[in-house]
């Protein structure tokens, strides 16, 4: 498993993306997770900008989780990508 973290603009959110090799759909396919890990305002402001970009729908992200953090949630994107 492969994960890939990036820093959001707020140091109390997190964005991390596993690729899951055990989930290939085919040959070609493999299933991603995306996930958010923030505050909800910090994950409402990362979900609303990535759907300005064109890269999701703020529909398509689960409802925000809590954690076992104080004030902390997370949500999640599943994305089937088609590998080159």
């Amino acid at each position: 498993m492969q994960t890939h973290s990036f820093i959001g603009q707020s140091p109390s959110l997190s964005i991390s993306v596993t690729l899951d090799p055990g989930l290939i759909q085919g040959p070609r396919h493999e299933l991603i997770k995306i996930y958010l890990v923030g505050s909800l305002e910090g994950i409402k402001a990362v979900t609303h900008s990535l759907h300005r970009k064109n890269f999701a729908e703020v529909n398509e992200w689960s409802k925000p989780q809590p954690t076992s953090n104080p004030g902390e949630y997370i949500s999640v994107l599943f994305r089937h990508i088609l590998l080159d």
